[in-house]
């Protein structure tokens, strides 16, 4: 709960009749015991449940008289729990806290006096909440775990967590503690340009000292440590009038790795019910969109075939010509299918290529295909990333795409290559008039009615190796088109 953000341990708040009104997640490790069993009991209770003894009790209660009666500001007491029948030794201190509207009066925090023992109940703790991060439906819900995690369960009185955005190197806040009210109102950090990009490009955590170039958390926090998550997200907690010690890093460490496998396990679940819809899509293609055309085109092969009997030399040239380009579109579509089947018994096959000699690959072939074309290559000797293996076909149908939506046939299209040690990109520009807002719509739609009955068939390829090969896509159509693909390194 808000009330307890970053207590560093367990707490609990307690009205003027030493009932527990809130209690937060480290309680479970120290008293063995679910919050809603705590939470509601008067600390005598705690004796009746074997949790504590009789004179720890008694001195707990004193120390919480002592405060509400004003007689001191803060009041710590040793006490001995009996969770499970062990027996362990706490400091509890006592100190006023405002009236939330439960009736709450005091707040107590405990700690263990024995250092391994509270680092194993950090642990314990840290399991618990993995629990939680990975009964996560969404990758936000995750990272908002996570950084309710790193509040309630490893004390930092300063936590957020942060997602990359690889189409702009930015990082944007998805949750944050309660000593950051104002993350809301901060500009997104650049991950060139901050130690929170620091972190996340070398995958290391990084400790801050916090100096006069922060105008946010220098008159909060002491320290920032920053701890990536993955490859796409970024822990930051900070520390009040102390530096961070070992236990601090592996903890926040732990935590962070915990998080990045509950985000790979969502991210698996929804790319499998991705293709559970793309093998769906893939059906209606196969079994309804492709045989309407095939059936439209050979309609067109058998009734000129039928016309050529009955006219003369000169005069069948006309519907041969019509024949042939049947016969093309026949062959087209059945290519397309092909790539798509190969795509489909292949979803998850990402491997390191060379994309220097993919692109070239590409452009060789498409250049045989459309020799009037100008396609123009700018890219380095050699650029090793990982990516689909059917990143190729996706190149080699944007590359048709740009000749054959070309406005003459002498069309000129350009690709670049260019490289950071964030990620990779591929443009390809044409001069021609654009890709058609109709089959465009298939970037942003789903299903047989999208493809038009085979319009789109292409770029519906290349949707499905772009997000196979966890990269993203933006086309750009305001003068001719231009395609860009963005890879992250990882």
């Amino acid at each position: 709960m808000s009330t307890l953000d970053g207590v560093s341990g367990a707490g609990l708040l307690v009205d003027a009749e030493y009932r527990i009104r809130g209690a937060n997640e480290r309680c479970v490790v120290v008293f063995e015991k679910p919050v809603a069993e705590i939470r509601g009991n008067d600390l005598g209770t705690l004796r009746e449940m074997g949790l504590c003894d009789r004179p720890s009790v008694r001195r707990w209660e004193c120390a919480v008289g002592r405060v509400l009666d004003g007689e001191v500001s803060e009041a710590t007491e040793r006490v001995t729990l009996h969770p499970d029948g062990d027996t362990r030794q706490y400091e509890v201190t006592v100190s006023p806290f405002e009236a939330d509207g439960a009736g709450a009066k005091a707040r107590c925090t405990l700690r263990s006096v024995d250092d391994d023992l509270a680092a194993d109940e950090t642990l314990r703790a840290l399991h618990e909440s993995t629990r939680r991060l990975l009964a996560a439906d969404t990758v936000e819900q995750v990272l908002e775990r996570t950084a309710e995690a790193a509040n309630e369960v490893l004390g930092f009185p300063g936590t957020a967590v942060r997602r990359y955005d690889s189409s702009t190197g930015l990082l944007h806040h998805v949750s944050f503690g309660s000593r950051i009210e104002d993350l809301e109102d901060r500009p997104p950090y650049h991950v060139e340009e901050s130690p929170h990009g620091r972190a996340l490009t070398r995958r290391e955590t990084v400790i801050d000292e916090i100096g006069d170039e922060d105008p946010y958390d220098r008159e909060v926090f002491t320290q920032t440590m920053y701890v990536p998550i993955g490859s796409r997200a970024l822990l930051s907690v900070g520390t009040i009038d102390r530096s961070f010690d070992e236990s601090d890093v592996q903890f926040a460490e732990i935590l962070a790795e915990n998080a990045t496998a509950a985000v790979r396990t969502v991210t698996t679940a929804e790319r499998l019910r991705r293709e559970q819809e793309h093998l769906e899509l893939l059906r209606q293609i196969l079994t309804r969109v492709l045989r309407h055309n095939i059936r439209n085109d050979m309609n067109v092969i058998e009734s000129n075939a039928e016309l050529i009997d009955e006219l003369t030399r000169d005069e069948i040239t006309g519907h041969v010509d019509r024949i042939c380009a049947s016969v093309d579109s026949v062959t087209s579509l059945s290519e397309k299918a092909r790539e798509i089947e190969q795509i489909a018994d292949d979803p998850d096959q990402s491997e390191e290529v060379d994309l220097s000699a993919v692109v070239e690959s590409a452009v060789a072939r498409v250049t045989r295909a459309y020799p009037d074309a100008t396609i123009e290559t700018t890219v380095p000797d050699q650029c090793r990333i990982a990516a689909h293996r059917s990143l190729g076909v996706a190149l080699r149908n944007l590359l048709e795409n740009a000749c054959e939506h070309a406005d003459t046939e002498q069309s000129t299209v350009e690709v670049v290559v260019a490289e950071t040690d964030a990620a990779v990109t591929i443009s390809i520009c044409d001069d021609g008039p654009g890709i058609p807002d109709s089959e465009l719509e298939i970037l942003e739609r789903e299903g047989e009615t999208a493809l038009q009955h085979g319009s789109g068939l292409g770029l519906w390829v290349v949707k499905w190796v772009i997000e196979r090969s966890d990269a993203s896509i933006e086309f750009d159509t305001t003068d001719g088109t231009c395609v860009e693909i963005r890879l992250e390194r990882t």
